[in-house]
């Protein structure tokens, strides 16, 4: 989520599990916004 890692090298590395349906995990996935870190909240 952070963009750290790829999810798909962690699976590969067996760092993580998928279970389930793996298209809605990548459509969800595809829905997420990526914003930079340090962008303002309130501005004067």
């Amino acid at each position: 989520m952070m963009g750290n890692s790829m999810m798909e090298k962690q699976v590969m590395a067996g760092k993580a599990k998928i279970t389930g349906n793996t298209q809605t995990l990548g459509e969800f996935v595809s829905w997420l916004d990526n914003f930079e870190f340090w962008f303002n909240i309130v501005t004067p």
